[in-house]
């Protein structure tokens, strides 16, 4: 804030019933963006065994639409477990 305009808002804040000795400044301008590294991976040997193991767990059906292989088996299963227990609600109460 320029000095200049500190008697102006003193002036200003006094006929609100406000003093400008009480507000703190504040400098919100951002630093400049720090230099960005471009670092090597600790565990860069095992990264392509990773990449495989993933590429292996996943199950495509068309573009856009391709799963994790155990999400698609647990949810197969759940569904499985919940129709087997609607159907064991229904028989009872027969």
């Amino acid at each position: 804030l320029p000095k200049s305009y500190v008697p102006m808002l003193t002036n200003d804040f006094s006929k609100v019933g406000l003093k400008f000795d009480d507000f703190a400044l504040t400098d919100n301008t951002c630093g400049p963006e720090p230099k960005r590294k471009i670092v090597r991976p600790p565990d860069i040997d095992t990264f392509v065994e990773d990449v495989q193991v993933i590429q292996d767990d996943l199950k495509s059906f068309g573009r856009g639409f391709t799963v994790i292989q155990n999400d698609l088996n647990d949810g197969r299963q759940k569904l499985s477990n919940d129709l087997r227990d609607e159907l064991k609600r229904a028989e009872d109460a027969l």
